[in-house]
């Protein structure tokens, strides 16, 4: 499968292809709310990361870094949200999307839901703490 990961523009094409992705995935995230609220205020700085077979989005994530917020914070990267349709799960796609991330060559941090402990430790993520609520992180 030949697919390209881009930093996508926070603008109304952005959101056409977020709203035409929920309607193709099972349980979509609040991604396109975030894409909205950033459209109404105008933010320049976008956080949000396509992956496209030829011109389709097949898989979305936010990635951002604490410095583009203006927070003091470690210099790592937090991993929000890693979306992909349905049809495209199971094929490595979001292990190729969390490759990409790492190429910042940064700290990783995220908060796995729904059970997704097991792919995050594949991908040599570990927890924090000894606590089944907090981050795990990626270390280069």
């Amino acid at each position: 499968m030949n697919t390209i990961v881009k930093k996508l523009a926070i603008n109304y094409k952005t959101l056409e292809e977020f709203q035409d992705f929920n309607k193709k995935s099972k349980d979509p995230l609040s991604i396109t709310a975030e894409l909205q609220t950033d459209l109404v205020e105008n933010s320049l700085s976008s956080s949000f990361f396509g992956m496209y077979e030829q011109d389709r989005l097949i898989g979305r994530m936010v990635l951002e870094h604490p410095a583009q917020e203006g927070f003091l914070q470690e210099d790592c990267v937090e991993l929000r949200k890693v979306e992909i349709l349905p049809e495209y799960q199971q094929k490595g796609l979001g292990k190729a999307f969390i490759s990409f991330a790492k190429q910042f060559n940064k700290p990783i941090k995220t908060y796995p839901f729904n059970h997704s402990h097991s792919f995050w430790e594949k991908l040599h993520f570990a927890p924090i703490k000894d606590n089944p609520d907090t981050p795990y992180m990626w270390t280069p």
